[in-house]
């Protein structure tokens, strides 16, 4: 993968980050949830593995990562979740 198309999907990511941090309920948070790991399974289908990511692509994906477990927890919290 080029470093472009890596930055694609680091935007994509960020994407559904903000999908569910925008969620008002857990059931909202579920389907955000169902559209990322179609989204997963798609790239693993087109043969997208462990892409080479310079540190800077890491930092943000970390970061993006990090966030959208947060919004995620806080949706959970609302009464939504368990």
């Amino acid at each position: 993968m080029t470093p472009a198309q890596i930055d694609t999907m680091i935007s994509q990511l960020s994407a559904f980050k903000d999908k569910i941090c925008a969620c008002p309920d857990q059931a909202c948070v579920e389907n955000v949830g169902k559209d990322l790991d179609a989204w997963g399974k798609d790239l693993q289908a087109k043969g997208v593995k462990d892409p080479k990511l310079s540190d800077e692509q890491t930092k943000r994906t970390q970061t993006i990562m990090e966030q959208l477990g947060t919004c995620a927890k806080r949706t959970a919290n609302m009464g939504g979740g368990e």
